[in-house]
């Protein structure tokens, strides 16, 4: 509810509605400091709690609720904790987006559905219509599909799209098989870190015959 993110009732005047915090965050997993503005509220709770487990003689165990954690969105934006050889960097929306989520998912009129208005994008991208900005989300979504399609047939994942758990991996394939829990976690389609979340797939899909 509101006390989540305000502090409610505290002088009983508007500075209530002041945000429990905006200190910078130390990432649980990576130990990176994010520092998004008021954003930094945010990513108190959406960042990974897990990092993807070591191999032991070149397989990884995949054991129950395995993955990175619902709501990744601080480690997407900074780039890191995917898994593979992948070299991320903070996104221009962890950079040169003041206030970062808050700017994007509630704009200057405080949308408190938090869905990510058109409108806050274009003060970036002046033509945009929705958020598939560049075909981004529509080729995220493509190649995350043909991953899908590739993790089924290589037996790590049902064909309800959930990972089978209880057994151990290849590697590479197991790491494949995170980067897309990361991903859809993620839920952004690419838009919080386009060229991370594509260079993790790209890395994925080679990672299959």
């Amino acid at each position: 509810d509101c006390r989540t993110c305000h502090q409610i009732h505290t002088t009983y005047t508007d500075a209530d509605w002041a945000l429990e915090t905006t200190d910078p965050v130390t990432l649980t997993v990576s130990g990176m400091v994010f520092d998004g503005g008021e954003g930094n509220l945010c990513a108190n709770c959406h960042q990974s709690r897990e990092m993807v487990d070591e191999a032991v003689d070149g397989m990884i165990e995949v054991g129950s609720h395995w993955g990175p954690h619902h709501g990744p969105m601080a480690d997407m934006l900074l780039g890191v904790n995917g898994a593979g050889d992948v070299e991320g960097k903070p996104a221009a929306h962890a950079s040169m987006v003041e206030n970062t989520c808050v700017t994007c998912h509630l704009g200057e009129t405080a949308n408190h559905s938090f869905e990510p208005a058109v409108a806050a994008c274009q003060t970036c991208h002046a033509d945009a219509t929705n958020l598939d900005i560049n075909g981004v989300q529509t080729e995220v979504k493509a190649k995350l599909a043909e991953l899908q399609e590739k993790l089924i047939a290589a037996g790590l994942m049902d064909d309800e799209g959930e990972a089978i758990e209880g057994a151990s991996y290849p590697e590479a394939q197991a790491q494949a098989l995170w980067n897309y829990i990361f991903i859809t976690e993620d839920r952004s389609m690419g838009v919080h870190n386009a060229s991370y979340t594509e260079a993790l797939l790209e890395w994925s899909l080679a990672q299959f015959p």
